[in-house]
């Protein structure tokens, strides 16, 4: 009997947290922070705190 394959999915409310991480990931692998990535983590920043302002995801 074949057991059935378990695939992870991503829920809609874990998708900001999903990005965040990504983008988090991504720039701790370039260890030079250049002005597009200053730019994109203050974006995240911004973002994460006008969610939980609006007490969306808490």
């Amino acid at each position: 009997m074949l057991r059935p394959t378990l695939r992870p999915t991503v829920a809609g409310w874990q998708l900001p947290y999903l990005r965040v991480a990504l983008i988090l990931r991504r720039l701790e692998a370039e260890p030079r922070l250049q002005a597009r990535g200053r730019r994109e983590l203050a974006n995240v920043l911004r973002i994460d705190a006008s969610v939980r302002r609006a007490g969306w995801f808490n």
